[in-house]
């Protein structure tokens, strides 16, 4: 999954929000960097889907982009 980084966003929220571990984040994106975060930039995320349907994971990400 791609996710694209908003104003305020923070790695540590990132993947907490997703429910990834932020060392798997960042080897997936490498160079991340929490003081250097650019908005704009692409990350990928690896979204383990588990009890939770896929729709109701990529609404909260749109929300989460839109609605803040």
């Amino acid at each position: 999954m791609r996710y694209v980084v908003v104003p305020g966003d923070a790695p540590a929220a990132i993947a907490e929000r997703f429910g990834v571990p932020l060392d798997a984040l960042s080897r997936l994106n490498p160079g991340l960097d929490p003081q250097k975060l650019a908005v704009g930039r692409v990350l990928t995320i690896l979204v383990m889907v588990s009890g939770v349907g896929l729709v109701s994971l990529l609404t909260a990400s749109i929300a989460h982009r839109f609605l803040t």
